[in-house]
């Protein structure tokens, strides 16, 4: 969750972030266990990490990792556990094994730029992990109250990765095709958002609740379909893409 979303009051986890939470962390599993073989603890950057949530669940299956967490809006920098925090992302040193932005990269105003300055700090063989806003066409006024700079295509995104020397996309796709027909109908019907009110803190239920838990299913199914039909070449249209990306330093 943004840190700009979090406050004192108990805050009831929206489906989209459960289910985007335990997914993505499915579909990178594979290349985690990869690098594993080589060496038992890895160490990574979140940037954007907001309130850690997700890197909070990623460490329950590897309690032996260490989290380097960034984002500008944190108030203390002391470290909890296997998470280390800071505000900017040259104050992390050393050479780790990967690196995560999860909805984050299209805030950045030069995203080429910024995904250059990173590549120093991930090792050779190392991989880079995105989770990004999909559909140019679908930018609406709720991009411009969230503060997003831009919407990818799978096209706009293999040119900015063209870019980084060293790196290459070794797979893509797209994902919530049913949030993506929401937004459609919304942007279609030119819906307002109220500015004065986050949607994804708003969720009422609590996780275990059965609403929450049948819309985090729905939408982990819509995940998985998505997935499946791109590795046989066919690509839905989806609010959200992950893409993976391997970085060779040879």
């Amino acid at each position: 969750m943004d840190i700009n979303e979090t406050s004192d009051i108990p805050i009831n986890r929206h489906p989209w972030e459960l289910s985007r939470t335990g997914c993505v962390i499915k579909a990178i599993r594979p290349y985690l266990d990869e690098m594993r073989k080589a060496k038992a603890a890895l160490s990574y950057i979140n940037v954007g990490a907001g309130d850690c949530y997700f890197d909070q669940t990623l460490l329950k299956a590897y309690p032996q990792d260490m989290c380097h967490a960034v984002d500008i809006g944190y108030k203390e920098l002391a470290q909890a556990g296997n998470i280390r925090k800071y505000h900017r992302l040259e104050q992390v040193t050393g050479v780790l094994e990967w690196a995560l932005m999860m909805d984050s990269l299209e805030y950045i105003e030069d995203d080429v730029a910024f995904l250059n300055t990173m590549l120093p700090q991930i090792a050779d063989g190392g991989y880079f992990f995105f989770t990004l806003p999909a559909c140019p066409f679908l930018f609406s006024d709720y991009d411009l109250l969230i503060k997003n700079l831009r919407r990818y295509s799978r096209g706009s995104f293999r040119k900015v990765v063209e870019q980084v020397p060293g790196l290459k996309i070794v797979r893509s796709h797209n994902f919530y095709t049913l949030l993506f027909i929401i937004r459609l109908l919304e942007k279609i019907c030119r819906k307002t958002y109220d500015p004065e009110q986050y949607l994804t803190v708003m969720w009422q239920h609590k996780e275990e609740s059965l609403k929450s838990r049948c819309l985090t299913a729905l939408l982990n199914m819509d995940f998985f379909i998505n997935k499946t039909l791109a590795k046989v070449g066919i690509r839905l249209p989806g609010l959200s893409m992950l893409v993976v990306c391997e970085l060779s330093k040879h």
